[in-house]
Formats: C-alpha cells, structure tokens, sequence
C-alpha cells in the first residue's frame, strides 16, 4: 500500500503540472517552454514515485533514504509551480484586486508548509 501511495503522489504531481501548465502559465511563457514542460514534469513524476518506492523497499537508514525520495519530489515541485511563480513574479500589477494571485500564493506557502512537516 505504500507503493500505491507514492504511485498517488507521482499522479497528483503530473496533474498539478498539467492544471498549472493549461491554466496558470503565461502565454508568452507557455510558448517558450511547451516542448519539454510536461515530458520533464512526467519523468520527475516517475523519478519521484521510483526514489519513494526504492526507499521504502531497500530501508536505507539515514540521509541517503531520505535524498532517495525528497529530492525527486523537491524537483518535481519546482517544476510543477514554475508556472504560478512565474505569473506571481511577472504579474503587471501587483496591486490590483486579482484573487488569483493571492490563492496562488497561497497554494505555494500551503504546499511548503506541509513539505516541512512531511520530510520531518
């Protein structure tokens, strides 16, 4: 069940990218990186669900468990919210009444926030 649990994670990180990709990015942005976006967003998915399920198979105690399936997720992550940073940094007006810019800021804090308590 631990491994249909981090088959859950890998999903739930593509669909992430897949929503920010589709819904969330800027379309100047979109152009430039639509080619590798989601095949990379993919393979860190995998490469996040191989590292989780390779850790709790092999018990390896320690930090080098842990790399085996933090850092694949930390990547995957990065990528996947590259889309919502973006338009958060790029936004024209910052001060304007967009509520999606204060959800997507949010959503960044929130999922930092559970990272922490996770790899705790």
């Amino acid at each position: 069940f631990f491994f249909l649990d981090y088959v859950g994670v890998a999903v739930y990180q593509f669909g992430s990218a897949l929503a920010h990709f589709y819904y969330t990015i800027e379309p100047a942005w979109h152009a430039r990186v639509q080619a590798i976006f989601l095949p990379t967003a993919a393979f860190l998915a995998w490469l996040s669900c191989t590292g989780s399920c390779y850790n709790k198979y092999s018990q390896k105690p320690g930090l080098l468990g842990r790399t085996c399936q933090e850092v694949p997720s930390a990547l995957a992550y990065a990528l996947d919210i590259s889309p919502v940073v973006h338009r958060i940094l790029v936004s024209p007006d910052r001060t304007a009444d967009d509520p999606a810019l204060l959800y997507h800021k949010c959503q960044v804090v929130f999922f930092l926030l559970a990272a922490a308590f996770f790899s705790a």
